[in-house]
């Protein structure tokens, strides 16, 4: 009689890993200078509970964090749970048009590196909006010279350059400015 042994497949159930690349941001884009909202989904996508997972976000220029503590942890995520963490940023107001970078920085208990996600947020810097406050002009006759006033003000929060004044015919009084 003779006796085989079987050796059957072994899949590591052991191996943990943690997923956050699922985020979204409120509004979008984000103008420069104003709040904006991020949501980060952390995802225990392995068959074993992960214990004492520590996250935070790494904001850079733009960016401030303005929640009180932005270095966290969850005890327990179980298997194929999914925990949404909820972030409040200010935006610089001399940000740019653009696309920047935010670092979200997760481990868990017995690693000593973080893993990253970066996620990417889009803003919107200001506009400049250029008004007259005042103007004084005077009658130019037909081709003679005449000296006009302008008083401008920039009511936006981008600095106004190469600004362009044009004047309509002698019928209209306004003046606009491109």
């Amino acid at each position: 009689m003779l006796l085989g042994v079987s050796h059957a497949a072994t899949t590591n159930y052991d191996i943990i890993k943690l997923n956050a690349d699922t985020y979204n941001y409120n509004p979008a884009p984000v103008t420069a200078g104003k709040n904006v909202t991020l949501w980060v989904q952390l995802t225990n996508n392995s068959n074993t509970t992960a214990y004492d997972v520590q996250y935070y976000l790494d904001a850079k220029y733009p960016f401030t964090v303005l929640d009180k503590t932005n270095n966290r942890e969850i005890s327990v995520l179980g298997a194929y749970q999914t925990k949404t963490i909820k972030y409040t940023l200010q935006t610089n107001k001399l940000a740019v048009d653009g696309t920047y970078d935010l670092d979200f920085k997760v481990r868990r208990k017995g690693i000593d590196n973080y893993s990253i996600k970066t996620l990417k947020i889009d803003i919107k810097g200001a506009s400049a909006i250029v008004d007259i406050v005042n103007s004084k002009v005077e009658q130019a006759s037909m081709g003679g010279d005449s000296q006009i006033s302008l008083n401008l003000k920039n009511l936006g929060q981008k600095n106004a350059q190469d600004i362009f004044v044009t004047l309509d015919d002698s019928k209209d009084s306004m003046v606009k400015v491109i």
